[in-house]
């Protein structure tokens, strides 16, 4: 879905730290998987698709 690799872009930082970031914050206790890959899964469907992008 590109959600990291998004959010790098925005933020202006390489998509590894934030993807590094996101493992990090599933495997935090208070936050359980289910709701950060609801989040993840949610936020595929509101970030906006790169209108320039070719898939090769």
């Amino acid at each position: 879905m590109g959600v990291c690799a998004g959010l790098g872009q925005f933020f202006g930082i390489d998509a590894v730290f934030v993807r590094v970031l996101w493992i990090l914050i599933c495997l935090f206790p208070p936050v359980s998987s289910f709701i950060a890959i609801a989040a993840y899964i949610l936020l595929g469907y509101i970030i906006p698709e790169e209108t320039d992008y070719i898939d090769v």
